[in-house]
């Protein structure tokens, strides 16, 4: 009886060995990610650079000396005519003019030398005349004593001239205007 079993045992193992087995398919590949669709590039917008009128470039032009009917004039500006005037005028006035500009209450100087009257330091607002011309000029008077005359002389490298309606000049502070301080002074 033992045989027995054992055969009926290995003839059933036999058997289940023989039988298929229960097949598992193959692994899925896994999906792939879905990608979400590339977002468009937004340029960064460029900074503006902040530039002050003490980095911002000269203007063209070039200094003159001259002498004229009232007294040694130093003119800033191009081959076609000045466009800031320092000229000496009678009783030792300094007479500043902005050549081109038409109206506008004041003449607006900017140094980085502080001139010891004032506290803010660097700019300087002067009440000015229109001056219909031609060539229309804005101008400002002020003793030939005034700090702010010497404030432009040592600004370092350039002074600003500033007047509504015409653009910013940015003028280098080269020695003609101080020879017209100086001789005025005198």
């Amino acid at each position: 009886m033992t045989l027995l079993r054992s055969t009926g045992l290995m003839l059933a193992l036999g058997l289940a060995a023989c039988a298929p087995r229960a097949v598992t398919p193959p692994p899925q590949p896994l999906p792939q990610p879905v990608q979400p669709p590339p977002r468009p590039v937004q340029p960064v917008p460029a900074a503006v650079p902040l530039v002050g009128w003490i980095d911002a470039p000269i203007s063209a032009g070039n200094w003159s000396f001259r002498t004229r009917q009232s007294g040694p004039a130093a003119e800033f500006g191009t081959g076609g005519g000045p466009s800031f005037v320092i000229a000496c005028g009678p009783g030792g006035r300094i007479r500043l003019e902005r050549i081109g500009a038409a109206g506008g209450p004041l003449l607006t100087i900017r140094t980085s030398a502080a001139p010891v009257s004032t506290s803010a330091g660097e700019a300087r607002n002067l009440a000015a005349i229109a001056e219909p011309g031609p060539p229309a000029a804005l101008a400002a008077e002020i003793a030939a004593t005034d700090p702010l005359l010497d404030a432009i002389s040592f600004s370092r490298g350039r002074f600003a001239v500033e007047a509504a309606g015409v653009p910013q000049l940015i003028i280098p502070a080269w020695p003609e205007a101080a020879r017209v301080v100086d001789d005025c002074r005198r």
